[in-house]
């Protein structure tokens, strides 16, 4: 068992505290409650709340892109782009939806907190198109010739846009019903992308 440290602790139940509730309903008692620390010990940590979202905002970020990391390097090795754009979808939405990384993201784009900076709002935009980018250079290697790289790009990023919102929608009740909306939105961006 790997122990954690207080500060990792911290950490953690900050990330699904203000996933949970946002930055403006989280507050340090609650994240010291849970943790099974005093307020005043906290601050032994982090200096406020701001400070803890900033370091938040950094291990969420890093979390979503290890997530695509192994998604894509687990995936990346199937040739059939049909079935290899399902494998990577499904992957991803599965382990994004169950992270709290992605709730919190979920939470920052549904109600952002005041104290975003632009590198913040950056950040967070990059990391919703990261998805689409790496699928379209997926894809790109693996279709023939004569498809528009930017035809290529703009499918993916509606197709990241759609499975996204079927996330935060909560419309896949359970894996099957997952692969089936899966399978119908691949074969209508490879449909597309044949025309």
């Amino acid at each position: 068992m790997i122990k954690t440290t207080t500060k990792e602790r911290i950490l953690m139940v900050a990330i699904e505290e203000f996933a949970d509730r946002g930055f403006a309903a989280t507050t340090l008692k609650g994240i010291a409650l849970r943790v099974g620390i005093k307020t005043a010990s906290l601050y032994a940590h982090y200096e406020s709340k701001e400070a803890i979202f900033r370091v938040s905002l950094a291990q969420a970020s890093s979390d979503w892109e290890s997530t695509l990391d192994a998604v894509f390097s687990e995936a990346g090795k199937i040739n059939d782009l049909r079935e290899g754009i399902l494998a990577l979808t499904q992957d991803f939405a599965l382990k994004i939806a169950r992270s709290d990384a992605y709730r919190f993201w979920g939470q920052i784009y549904i109600s952002p907190p005041k104290i975003l900076r632009a590198e913040d709002i950056g950040r967070f935009k990059a990391l919703d198109s990261a998805f689409a980018l790496r699928l379209a250079e997926y894809a790109e290697l693996r279709l023939p010739e004569g498809c528009s790289e930017g035809l290529v790009h703009a499918f993916c990023e509606t197709f990241n846009f759609t499975i996204m919102g079927l996330l935060v929608d909560g419309i896949f009740l359970d894996e099957k019903d997952m692969r089936s909306a899966l399978e119908r939105c691949v074969d209508f961006l490879l449909r597309a992308l044949a025309r």
